[in-house]
């Protein structure tokens, strides 16, 4: 039996936090309607279509959430990771 290094696991850890960059994405890869997911992290439909339209960015504690969720950086969800391209 081999021993498969870490750096294997992190590099498979680190493919699958980044599988997704938006709700959206996530939502639509999932087959998970918006109502669902607002439901599954306590805020109504209306703010998911509004932030899968990029008209909405969550609170910190509600980004964390959705993080946990979907695996979306936290930074991405805050739109921390935009203000440094701009």
């Amino acid at each position: 039996m081999s021993i498969i290094s870490l750096d294997i696991y992190a590099n498979i850890a680190y493919y699958l936090i980044m599988k997704y960059k938006t709700v959206g994405e996530y939502l639509k890869a999932n087959k998970i309607r918006q109502r669902e997911f607002g439901a599954l992290i306590g805020i109504h439909q209306s703010h998911i279509s509004e932030m899968v339209n990029g008209k909405y960015r969550p609170r910190p504690e509600l980004a964390a959430k959705i993080e946990a969720i979907t695996g979306i950086p936290l930074r991405t969800l805050l739109g921390l990771d935009n203000e440094e391209e701009e």
